[in-house]
């Protein structure tokens, strides 16, 4: 799971924009498009886009590492 490609397609699902993205979390734009290109991101910083969101994205990277372990059984 791209964790970056994750977190803005769950921005635009819910119709917000970047601008207020970078404005909530807060940050500049050009941050909020390096997260974006992130495949990996810091837990304390994922945490606060959850709440952000309103979006637990640790529950879909558990669900994407359950799916990944079975296919190697």
């Amino acid at each position: 799971m791209h964790i970056g490609n994750a977190i803005y397609n769950e921005l635009k699902r819910q119709g917000r924009t970047v601008v207020w993205f970078a404005k909530t979390l807060p940050c500049n734009r050009s941050t909020a498009y390096d997260i974006f290109s992130r495949p990996t991101i810091d837990i304390e910083q994922l945490s606060r886009i959850c709440k952000m969101l309103n979006h637990n994205f640790f529950t879909d990277l558990q669900h994407e590492m359950q799916r990944n372990l079975q296919e190697k059984v």
